[in-house]
Formats: C-alpha cells, structure tokens, sequence
C-alpha cells in the first residue's frame, strides 16, 4: 500500500498559500462606470439621478452633491447608509448604501433604485388607501425606524415623497439628507431623554430647525429640543395622510406662523367620511401629542392594539 504525505500535497499547499494572500482592494467607482438614464430629483445643493450599472445592468440611484460647502452634510448620510448597510438584519423597509465615492467637484452616493413610485405620487393618483394597506406600510416603517432609532438616527423628515414603493409592492423609507446622526455609544435611541434644555449628543436631542414645513413636529419648528419622538410624529402626519388623503390640521398653512397656530389650536380633524377605525384614531392621537413628554414612543407603538395579530 502506497502512502501520501498530506503536508507535502502540491495542490493542497497551493491552496493553503492562495488563501493567505490579501484579498485584491476592489476599484473603486466613478460615475463613469454608470449610464444617466434620467433626471430624478434636484434639491437645494444636490442632484439624483437613476443610473444603469454598465458591468451588471443593474439600476441604481444616484446622489451627486458638490463638494464645496456640503462635506459635513454628505459625510454624515454616508455615515448613516453605511451604517443600515452594516446592520446583520437590516430591514428591506430600509434603504442603504451600494456604495460612495467622490472625485473633483462632487460627492456619489449610491443606493438601490426603487422601482416603484413614491408614497407622494401614489396619493396623488389614489387619494388615499385601504385601511388594510395603510396597516401594512405602517407595520413596515415601525420595523425601519426600530432599525434607525437604535443606531442613534433621527430621520426627521417622513412625508410621502420620502417612502418609495417597490417593484413587489413593499415600502422603503429612504432620503436621510435631513437625517441626524448622534454621535454616541452611550444611549440606545428607544430610551432617549426628552426634556433638556440644551444640544446633546450623549442625550440624543437637538434642536436644528429642519425638515419640510408640513411634516415638522412642533419641537422643530419651535427650535425647542426634540429627538426620536420628532419621527413619531412624522409616522401620525403620514398615517392620518394615507388613510384621508388630508393632513390632520394645518392643511391650508402656508407659513411656519400658520402651522404652530394650527398646531397649537386645531383638534385632530377625524370626519366621518375619513372612515378611520377606532383604533386607527387611537394611534393617531399617541403618534400626535402635541407635547413630545406626551407622545407615543416606538415600543408603545408596538405594543397597541391596532397591531395586534400581525
């Protein structure tokens, strides 16, 4: 009988020297890489466009933001897709990061392309949804806010045109442009502090105006400190939104004055002809405290009875 020696096996030590060998950097992209299929969305400072992938065929969309005077922002939702890309169960409901890049003029970000519309332009087709869709998209952006929150993330802009309809008929939450990301390892998102009185990383509150003028919590249009709960009440806004195609007070306001007045002054408009369930109106007036100590956080939400059985 005839023996191999195992350790002296010329093709086993080949493979034993192949996988010792650092793996090869790959190239990095460059918007040459892709073909502009059409022009998608312009902002303030930055440019999106769906892009086919000239190696793969696949369809992206892609963010072109110059680099003069918008590193900070850019920087910070890289940050953020990079970390939603990280996440071991991420939620499809949540967009991420295919990849980024800069070069001269600009800063790249590139994300998966949504084949479907926005939420924004389906309301506008539809008017409104069934109650029974509105709880599944509902059910969706709780699992991405969940995923959000719990990496320190504030989105701080959730209206329709930012929640983007996929080919399968599924929602992404998407657009982190106003998104805050606090830089601290010391607080999990769900238990944040709401009332302090100055800027906080460690305590998860801010107190920047942004967002867009319909869908900011009072807190932002105040300049008062907010922090996750901001997002809750984003969630009643588009709730109440889909489910009437209204907004639940404010509807005619055209100016940040208008809107805390309405705020401020105006119940929560739940018309018989909105046909919102009990429950539906339940949620809605937690989501929409006026008083951030008084809303309803992300795990309260979990745990009401509109959801049960899902």
């Amino acid at each position: 009988m005839c023996s191999v020696s195992v350790s002296a096996c010329p093709a086993k030590c080949a493979i034993e020297n192949s996988l010792s060998l650092p793996k090869p950097t790959p190239p990095t992209p460059s918007k040459d890489d892709f073909d502009v299929l059409l022009s998608i969305g312009h902002g303030a400072s930055s440019s999106v466009f769906l892009v086919r992938e000239k190696a793969t065929q696949k369809l992206y969309s892609l963010k072109q933001s110059p680099r003069q005077g918008q590193s900070s922002d850019v920087e910070q939702e890289q940050h953020i897709l990079q970390a939603v890309a990280s996440l071991p169960n991420a939620p499809r409901s949540l967009l991420s990061l295919a990849a980024s890049w800069t070069d001269s003029e600009f800063f790249y970000l590139l994300t998966p392309w949504c084949e479907g519309k926005d939420l924004s332009s389906l309301l506008v087709s539809d008017h409104c949804f069934t109650a029974d869709r509105v709880k599944q998209y509902m059910i969706q952006l709780v699992l991405a806010l969940d995923a959000l929150h719990g990496l320190n993330v504030v989105h701080r802009d959730i209206k329709p045109a930012n929640v983007f309809l996929t080919q399968d008929g599924n929602i992404v939450l998407g657009d982190f442009g106003f998104a805050k990301l606090f830089n601290t390892s010391l607080t999990n998102g769900h238990h944040a502090p709401i009332e302090v009185s100055f800027d906080d990383d460690v305590s998860c509150t801010t107190r920047e105006r942004c967002g867009t003028l319909h869908w900011m919590s009072p807190a932002q249009h105040a300049g008062t400190p907010y922090s996750f709960d901001a997002d809750m009440w984003g969630l009643g806004m588009l709730m109440f939104k889909m489910l009437s195609s209204k907004l639940p007070f404010g509807e005619d306001a055209n100016t940040p004055a208008e809107l805390r007045a309405a705020y401020a002054n105006d119940p929560i408009d739940f018309r018989a002809e909105y046909e919102i369930g009990a429950e539906a109106q339940d949620l809605i007036r937690g989501l929409l405290a006026k008083e951030a100590k008084d809303r309803m956080t992300l795990d309260q939400m979990k745990a009401h009875p509109y959801f049960s059985g899902m």
